[in-house]
């Protein structure tokens, strides 16, 4: 994914850029970013390429960028860590009107860095280049979960549990264990996340994403480990709580990440900020899961989690940098009604730019006749209207597990990886319709051309 042209781009210290607004004519609003000191001589900003040939003025795409990031109508701001990295890095997208070009800004040591991008589509390539979504292989997600605080921070502590013992097995050159969890190994583990910063594990990683602080949740592991329970992704035995399949391979995956990001949706009214919408991207080796935050109060946060490929989460990107049309100031937020555990996992609505069979809700494409999964003639919707909700992702069979350590198996393995053990080859499915030849869906039972059954 790679604009045609190259955005304009332009690099100001603290001087320049007060000279510069200066010689504009410009003064940044309280929503602005641009905090500068009285503006110096405009002699600064001589040898610069941002002023005219005839060095009386800035150049036209100079002062369109500066009169955006000096009076920003929308924010977008996106918080970004390459894993194992301890430097976070920020970027603001600003837009001036509904239809104007968006200005990316970002601060260093007292440096300005500007680019003047024309369209969405622009600014949405340099959001990926930041969080790498489409070096992901295109592939269907999973049922989504909503956790309160206490569930989603018990899931980054288990992640980070679970690769703890993996790596005490590692050098002891033993078996990968099967872990078990208890309150106490929890809050241990959220300890020690909350007070590190090596961005490799999930605990580290997650907290500076989050809009609320993940150490409201010390003292209410047990109420997490009750919510995964409750989601599906812990089950309870003899007293102790494992992982099932599905708590397993995400918590796998949160301990191979790779990029972490958080995105904030901003507008301005009165002079003042209002944030619509907060999303923490967590892109791993193997999967891209997604964390929209429904309500924030502090203890009372709660969190939408689901997998998605890279074409779901940038469609996401996309509608953070371009909804349509700015909302109304929205009311102050009503607390969730108080409970001792995490709430249920839900099938949410997948959101209205994902064709859905109206029938069991699975995706299909605009060339689908047929529903690849439940074989339902299709009624494609009309065209989508704005991003009410955050995507659901197609539901899809997870992988084998080794029965003797619980690792995931490779398609058609014989042997465990990790292990040797000795398991049974997984059938392949067919990759084509033999009746019409059309290319099947991973875990398609129908044809979406034909409709033959399989």
């Amino acid at each position: 994914m790679t604009p045609m042209l190259t955005p304009f781009r332009f690099q100001l210290n603290q001087e320049q850029l007060a000279a510069a607004l200066s010689l504009a004519g410009l003064q940044p609003q309280p929503e602005s970013e641009l905090h500068v000191t009285p503006a110096p001589s405009a002699a600064v900003l001589q040898g610069t390429s941002i002023l005219t040939p005839e060095g009386h003025g800035l150049t036209a795409e100079v002062e369109a960028a500066l009169r955006v990031a000096a009076s920003p109508q929308r924010l977008v701001s996106v918080l970004f860590n390459r894993a194992g990295t301890p430097v976070w890095k920020q970027a603001l997208f600003t837009q001036g009107s509904e239809n104007g070009p968006y200005v990316s800004q970002t601060a260093k040591e007292g440096t300005f860095d500007f680019a003047l991008l024309p369209s969405a589509t622009y600014a949405t390539v340099l959001v990926d280049e930041m969080l790498g979504l489409t070096a992901m292989a295109a592939k269907p997600g999973g049922t989504p979960y909503v956790l309160w605080l206490s569930g989603y921070t018990a899931l980054l502590s288990a992640a980070d549990a679970l690769q703890t013992a993996r790596l005490k097995a590692r050098l002891a050159r033993a078996s990968q264990p099967q872990p078990t969890f208890s309150p106490e190994l929890l809050e241990d583990q959220l300890n020690q996340g909350l007070s590190a910063t090596d961005t490799r594990w999930a605990v580290t990683a997650g907290r500076l994403v989050a809009p609320t602080q993940l150490q409201l949740a010390r003292g209410q592991m047990t109420e997490g480990l009750a919510g995964l329970q409750d989601a599906g992704l812990m089950i309870r035995t003899a007293g102790e709580f494992t992982f099932t399949q599905a708590g397993y391979l995400l918590a796998t995956s949160l301990g191979q990440l790779i990029n972490t990001g958080g995105i904030t949706q901003m507008f301005t009214a009165v002079d003042r900020r209002f944030v619509v919408s907060q999303t923490t991207i967590f892109r791993c080796a193997a999967a891209i899961w997604l964390a929209v935050w429904l309500t924030v109060q502090e203890q009372e946060a709660t969190v939408q989690l689901f997998e998605a490929d890279a074409t779901n989460a940038l469609q996401m990107v996309r509608r953070l940098l371009e909804p349509r049309g700015a909302p109304e100031m929205p009311p102050p937020p009503q607390p969730p009604k108080k409970r001792d555990m995490a709430p249920p996992r839900v099938r949410t609505t997948p959101a209205p730019d994902l064709n859905t069979c109206s029938r069991c809700l699975g995706p299909v494409d605009v060339s689908d006749k047929f529903c690849p999964r439940c074989g339902a003639a299709v009624s494609l919707p009309p065209e989508p209207g704005a991003f009410p909700v955050s995507p659901a992702a197609p539901s899809q069979a997870a992988p084998a597990l080794c029965p003797q350590c619980q690792g995931p198996l490779k398609e058609g393995a014989r042997f465990c990886r990790n292990c040797g053990a000795a398991v049974a080859p997984t059938p392949v499915p067919p990759t084509a319709c033999p009746n019409c030849g059309r290319t099947l869906k991973p875990g398609a039972k129908f044809c979406g051309g034909c409709g033959l059954k399989f």
